[in-house]
């Protein structure tokens, strides 16, 4: 079980890496269009689903 959970942890990682990068890009003013709400979104939704399986696998 333990190269799920690092394999998780990377996952979430990237995930907070990608929208890093988002809001790097919309610097200074960090207004997202459509298009990059989606995607922070979708980035987040991806962070939270690995987040809440290391939880469990660890309780």
């Amino acid at each position: 079980m333990s190269d799920q959970l690092v394999t998780l942890t990377f996952d979430a990682l990237y995930a907070l890496t990608s929208l890093r990068e988002i809001w790097q890009k919309t610097t200074p003013f960090h207004e997202l269009d459509e298009k990059n709400k989606k995607k922070a979104i979708k980035l987040l939704k991806r962070a939270q689903k690995d987040i809440g399986l290391l939880l469990d696998s660890l309780k």
